[in-house]
């Protein structure tokens, strides 16, 4: 039987890597029993926080990679899968905006760079593309014991092409995935604004569900519970003041979203949360486990 046990988390993704893998590791050691944890996007770096393309900061890259080994080492510990999104650099030396997928083992089975980085109209381009080198291809993996069930990642505006930094258009990437057997698509998110928009979150959960039915695929969503940062590290002191980022609502739920379009489950509208189901993914059902 092809199932699996997922987590979606709906946590803070501060500007500090350190308080970030705090907030981590006490999430993989809260649901160890999972088959997959899955991460918003930037869960461990901090969004658009060094190193990136206007700040190659060493000191920032040694930092990443202490806790980036930090994380692998805990969620191989604790036998749990962990999808995490980070900003990383690679091999080339440059940044990218990057899903990771490790499995209960340890291993890296895929990595994936955001494709659709948020930019301005016009020639300057700016947004994303001041922090972080696009990605050019999707990945896939295996997500059930059996190999049977494919599962892949998109990040932020991969998965819904806000018109507003978007101006090239939506590629919608979810068709081209089906076609090659994705059965399961795990969306990491850092869209939240201190000024909740209305027209803003019905545009993201409108095209999430359309895009689960219209492809028969699942989708699971992990979003920030906290106002996303931009550049420099804000002014606050992380381990005592992560309210001055709280927002009245995020723009995007957390939480999963069944192949007829509809919320299987999902998090508060605000704050720290977190829905786990087991996907029977044979018969197309979900139920929360024991």
């Amino acid at each position: 039987m092809s199932t699996a046990t997922i987590t979606t988390l709906q946590i803070p993704v501060s500007d500090f890597v350190e308080r970030n893998y705090k907030t981590l590791k006490r999430n993989i050691l809260a649901h160890k029993h999972s088959d997959w944890i899955v991460t918003p996007e930037c869960a461990l770096s901090g969004y658009c926080q060094p190193p990136a393309l206007h700040d190659m900061d060493k000191d920032a890259k040694v930092a990443l990679a202490k806790q980036l080994e930090r994380v692998n080492g805990l969620q191989e510990n604790q036998r749990v899968g962990l999808i995490l999104g980070t900003g990383w650099v690679e091999s080339n030396g440059l940044p990218y905006n990057q899903a990771r997928v490790y499995n209960r083992d340890g291993h890296l089975l895929s990595t994936y760079n955001k494709r659709l980085l948020c930019r301005s109209r016009g020639p300057v381009g700016g947004g994303e593309t001041n922090h972080y080198l696009p990605g050019y291809v999707p990945n896939y993996f295996y997500v059930d014991a059996d190999q049977t069930v494919i599962g892949t990642t998109l990040i932020c505006n991969d998965a819904w092409a806000n018109p507003g930094v978007s101006p090239d258009g939506n590629p919608f990437f979810a068709w081209d995935l089906a076609q090659q057997g994705v059965k399961i698509v795990f969306v990491l998110a850092n869209c939240n604004v201190k000024t909740w928009d209305s027209v803003v979150f019905a545009y993201h959960e409108s095209v999430l569900r359309q895009m689960a039915r219209d492809n028969n695929i699942w989708v699971v969503v992990s979003n920030s519970s906290i106002a996303m940062g931009w550049g420099p590290h804000d002014r606050y002191d992380p381990e005592t003041e992560l309210d001055a980022k709280s927002i009245d609502r995020v723009q995007v739920s957390s939480g999963i979203i069944s192949p007829t379009g509809e919320w299987a489950a999902w998090c508060d509208d605000s704050g720290e949360d977190h829905v786990t189901l087991t996907i029977d993914f044979d018969k197309g059902t979900c139920y929360a486990p024991e």
